[in-house]
């Protein structure tokens, strides 16, 4: 395979929140401790303007996993009034549930490709939010928010060494097809 379906690792960017790399070679369970796993990172979405971080096909399903480079405590908060309820995910004492919000349209990026290329059935799909250097309640450890599984760089790498649902040849198979069906964002050169 070429080094864009193989990769393990995608650049790490300065600027605050800005996408990180999923797994950093510096996790205690590195990403290549995961038998039959593939990540393609920085996709383009055809008819959108969006791009999804990073995709990785395993025998546990197909994550879509958007890694943000933010700092502090985490948690879901109720902003809601008396009568209703208005959860919130808060990261550092911001509100960033949109980050949650904006992953059903990546998730249905992907299963739109493999359901046009015939893929079937279609493998479990999961949003991941990867909040690198989040800090988790110590007692309180929230798994989802909104039904976008919330992790760690230190635990999103158990989502994909989770019990095998995708045979070997199967977890290689659709990750060509979504490198092909969701092309890498193309980086302007200077020239």
């Amino acid at each position: 395979m070429d080094g864009s379906i193989a990769s393990r690792t995608s650049p790490n960017r300065s600027r605050r929140g800005a996408s990180a790399p999923a797994v950093r070679s510096s996790s205690p369970r590195p990403l290549a401790s995961v038998p039959d796993v593939f990540v393609l990172h920085d996709r383009r979405a055809p008819g959108t303007r969006g791009n999804v971080d990073h995709i990785v096909v395993a025998s546990a399903g197909v994550f879509v996993v958007d890694a943000k480079d933010y700092k502090g405590l985490v948690e879901v908060r109720d902003r809601g009034g008396f009568f209703r309820v208005d959860l919130r995910l808060i990261v550092n004492g911001r509100d960033k549930s949109q980050l949650a919000r904006s992953m059903p349209w990546q998730i249905q990026a992907v299963e739109a490709a493999l359901v046009d290329a015939g893929v079937e059935p279609v493998p479990p799909i999961t949003a991941v939010l990867c909040l690198v250097d989040g800090r988790w309640p110590p007692f309180r450890r929230l798994k989802a928010f909104e039904g976008v599984c919330l992790e760690s760089e230190r635990s999103v790498v158990r989502l994909f060494d989770a019990p095998a649902l995708l045979e070997p040849e199967g977890v290689e198979v659709i990750a060509r097809i979504l490198a092909h069906a969701l092309p890498a964002k193309r980086i302007p050169t200077a020239g």
